[in-house]
């Protein structure tokens, strides 16, 4: 197994079916217990009082298994190994119920009992039960199917085991040439009352569709496992790419890659965020980021940014990684300006709704990173590791001491010179000089949109 989480989904399925059948079954039964319709073939009359307590004996046998069912499931107790147990009890429950004559309506030493169990041998009552059973395996385990198909052939066996002694029995007061009579019977057919060719069919059928459904079930087991590898890359692939990137990549294997790219880093957060997370209730500053956090997505993946983290109030994207073009500096700048088209039309909303507007400010900067997923399975993140990473984080910060929505590095205004046509825009960028923290002194270029 690749994911863990597969296993963990196949037993909480398996528990939610596990209990699901527990319910219909016992519905089945308290409504069964109310009307008498034959079962076996054994009655063709109104049903008798000793009928129907035979009847009732067996379903009520059937009822704490039900129980039992459900109480594992509604508990958290479910463990793979109890479906099992269910399966043999329930399967040699079946076959007495459909082997045994009605011990209350019939001597069990009389000419008749035996002529009952021939009876039922001879209609083969058991093969439609199994079959029931084997259709069921098509959504199970290859070892259920196995444990199912071998305990359905031993019970047959058994059948005619048991027609065989009660015809013996008739006849010998003891056990001795039991077993010689048994052996001539299959082997030369000496009986002819009993079709000793009906069990021998009866079990190599069972055990051959056993491994048909073995095979089935191993391979369902297995495009399920790949459908669900698929699906947990893509749903990792889509908490950072736009689904136009993830479409681009999900063909290939990108755990193993660990590339050298050019990208326009993006920093953003909310201004005055420790003061407003103080001035407000818990719940008001969760569903606020939920908010912004899925605003600034939206708006990220539009331009086919990667949403590297979220971290509190701020967020980090990239444009250029992990699939680079000519026009991720052009993207990231027109990223910047309808995010904040947007969170004015969100704070619009606020007000509407008595909540004050909230301001962000954004840093941007250029330059080389490496880009790649690290941790494995549950842990695994998409990391963007460069020194322009660090360079936009701490134009960001600027924000507020320069008073503005916008600061770009100089290798990101560089680039954006080169690549923007609008006049107005590029009209509307200051240059300021100012102390980077942990880069010294530096030219960066402020903009207000």
């Amino acid at each position: 197994m690749k994911f863990s989480e597969y296993n963990d989904l196949l037993i909480e399925n398996e528990k939610i079916t596990f209990e699901r059948i527990a319910i219909i079954k016992l519905i089945c039964i308290f409504v069964g217990l109310f009307i008498p319709v034959p079962q076996t073939g054994l009655y063709f009359h109104d049903a008798t009082a000793k009928q129907l307590a035979f009847d009732w004996f067996f379903k009520v046998a059937f009822i704490p298994t039900g129980i039992m069912q459900v109480y594992w499931s509604r508990t958290n107790t479910y463990k793979p190994i109890y479906k099992y147990w269910v399966l043999i009890i329930e399967l040699i429950l079946l076959a007495l119920y459909s082997t045994v004559p009605n011990f209350l309506m019939f001597d069990v030493t009389s000419e008749e009992f035996r002529n009952q169990a021939l009876m039922l041998y001879d209609i083969q009552a058991l093969k439609w039960l199994w079959c029931v059973f084997l259709f069921s395996l098509f959504v199970s385990s290859s070892s259920y199917a196995w444990v199912a198909s071998i305990l359905i052939a031993i019970l047959w066996f058994l059948q005619y085991l048991f027609v065989e002694a009660l015809f013996f029995f008739a006849t010998h007061n003891d056990c001795n040439g039991f077993y010689a009579y048994f052996i001539d019977n299959i082997v030369n057919q000496t009986n002819k009352k009993i079709n000793a060719n009906e069990m021998i069919d009866s079990v190599f059928i069972t055990l051959v569709m056993a491994i048909g459904f073995s095979f089935t079930t191993s391979y369902n087991k297995k495009t399920l496992e790949k459908l669900f590898t698929l699906d947990f890359k893509r749903k990792m692939l889509s908490k950072y790419f736009s689904p136009t990137i993830v479409h681009e990549i999900e063909g290939g294997s990108i755990e193993a890659k660990r590339i050298e790219t050019k990208v326009t880093s993006l920093f953003l957060d909310i201004r005055d965020y420790s003061t407003f997370a103080q001035n407000h209730k818990p719940y008001q500053v969760l569903d606020t980021l939920n908010e912004f956090h899925s605003l600034i997505e939206t708006e990220v993946f539009k331009f086919n940014g990667t949403l590297e983290k979220y971290i509190g109030d701020a967020v980090f994207a990239v444009f250029g990684a992990p699939i680079s073009n000519d026009d991720d500096i052009i993207r990231a700048f027109e990223c910047v300006k309808s995010i904040f088209n947007r969170v004015e039309i969100w704070n619009n909303i606020r007000q509407k709704r008595g909540l004050e507007p909230l301001k962000i400010g954004i840093g941007l900067e250029y330059g080389t990173v490496i880009c790649g997923v690290i941790g494995k399975e549950r842990n695994m993140n998409y990391a963007v590791v460069g020194n322009c990473v660090n360079r936009s984080s701490r134009l960001q910060d600027l924000c507020k001491e320069l008073n503005s929505q916008v600061i770009m590095g100089s290798d990101f205004y560089e680039k954006l010179k080169l690549e923007i046509k609008n006049a107005e825009i590029l009209g509307k960028i200051n240059k300021v000089n100012v102390d980077l923290r942990g880069f010294g002194k530096e030219e960066v270029y402020c903009l207000n949109i």
